[in-house]
C-alpha cells in the first residue's frame, strides 16, 4: 500500500540522527514541521505520513460499517512500511521515534502489537483512542525498557480513559517503561502541554540536545 501523504521535515532521514515518525490523528491537527517548529531539538527529521481517508471510520473490520474501505490494518500497514524503508536508509545509530495522536495513537498501538522492530521511544499523544487488547495472539518481542509516553485529557469520557490504562498496563507487562500524564481539557496540544512532555522524553531517555524541557519531567 502506498502512503496517501508523506511529509519529511528537517532535512533528510539518511543524515538524520533521530527520526520522528508522526501518525496524525483524522482531523489531521499540527503538520510535521509545526511539530518540529515547538520541539526545537538538535538533529530530528520529521516524517508524517496521513493514513487516513475522507469518512473513514476508525474501528474494527467486525464493526465497520460495509460503506468504509479503509480499515485501521491497512494503516499500520503503512506505518511499517514506512519504518522499514527509514530502518534500511538511517544510519544504524540514529534513533527512530514513532509517535501517535488521537486516532494515530490506535494506529501506533497496532503496529506495537503486530511488529518487533527496532524502536527507540514511542509517545501517543491525547490517547484516548487506546484500548486494551488480548496480545496473546500476536506473536510479538517483549517491548522491554522501551521508553513510552501516553498523554490523556482530564475531561475525556471516563470510559475511554479506563480504556487506556489498561493499554498502558498491558504496554508495561510487554517490558516497555511507560509514563502516563494528564493535562487539562481546554490545553490544546498546540498549546504545548503534550509537545513538552515529548520534548521532555527525547531529551532525557535519548540525550537528544536542544530547547529545555526539564521544568515538564
Amino acid at each position: 500500500m502506498r502512503l496517501s501523504t508523506l511529509e519529511i521535515y528537517g532535512g533528510k532521514p539518511e543524515s538524520a540522527e533521530t527520526v520522528l515518525v508522526y501518525v496524525p490523528g483524522k482531523e489531521r491537527g499540527i503538520r510535521a514541521s509545526e511539530l518540529a517548529n515547538f520541539l526545537r531539538l538538535d538533529g530530528v527529521v520529521y516524517v508524517s505520513a496521513s493514513v487516513w481517508r475522507r469518512h473513514a471510520q476508525l474501528c474494527c473490520p467486525s464493526h465497520a460499517d460495509p460503506s468504509d474501505s479503509f480499515w485501521i490494518s491497512d494503516a499500520v500497514t503503512v506505518v511499517s512500511n514506512l519504518i522499514d524503508d527509514l530502518l534500511a536508509r538511517v544510519n544504524k545509530r540514529a534513533h527512530i521515534v514513532l509517535v501517535g495522536v488521537r486516532e494515530g495513537a490506535s494506529v501506533v498501538a497496532e503496529y506495537l502489537y503486530r511488529n518487533s522492530t527496532q524502536l527507540d521511544a514511542v509517545a501517543f499523544l491525547n490517547g484516548v483512542a487506546l484500548s486494551e487488547k488480548n496480545v496473546a495472539e500476536y506473536c510479538v518481542e517483549d517491548l522491554e525498557g522501551l521508553p513510552m509516553l501516553i498523554t490523556l485529557r482530564d475531561l475525556e469520557a471516563r470510559v475511554l480513559m479506563q480504556k487506556a490504562w489498561e493499554a498502558a498496563v498491558i504496554f508495561e507487562d510487554m517490558g516497555a517503561q511507560v509514563d502516563i500524564r494528564v493535562y487539562p481539557n481546554d490545553g490544546l496540544i498546540e498549546e504545548g502541554y503534550e509537545i513538552q512532555a515529548l520534548g521532555s522524553l527525547m531529551q532525557r531517555r535519548l540525550r537528544i540536545k536542544g530547547e529545555s524541557f526539564n521544568a515538564y519531567h
